[in-house]
């Protein structure tokens, strides 16, 4: 599984426009083959900041997404509405599973040879 995150800030004056563009959106991606979940967040005590989470079976689902035409058409009009320039990140769920697994290893090896087990 893919996670996909996005985050930044729109312009005020285009947020009302950019919500409402993308609660028509959503809908259509979350019908899309391979997508797990496409969901969106803005932060209560500052509206125009923006987070997306979205999960995707695999690498290629994410790309055909992204290689829409209603996606490229999408990105192109709301590119300008936006405040700040846009952070993405992309990871495998596998991948954060062996770090995760790796840091309680490590944690676990120092407390037993401290004697805390």
């Amino acid at each position: 599984m893919i996670l996909h995150t996005t985050k930044g800030k729109i312009k005020s004056s285009h947020l009302d426009a950019f919500l409402t563009k993308m609660h028509k959106l959503i809908p259509s991606v979350k019908e899309e083959k391979g997508c797990i979940r496409y969901e969106i967040y803005s932060n209560p005590y500052k509206p125009t900041e923006i987070f997306f989470y979205e999960e995707w079976e695999n690498e290629f689902a994410l790309e055909e997404h992204l290689a829409q035409p209603k996606m490229l058409k999408h990105f192109e009009e709301v590119q300008p509405w936006f405040e700040s320039e846009l952070v993405t990140t992309k990871d495998s769920i596998n991948r954060r599973l062996t770090i995760a697994k790796k840091k309680l290893y490590d944690l676990l090896s120092a407390e037993i040879s401290f004697g805390i087990i």
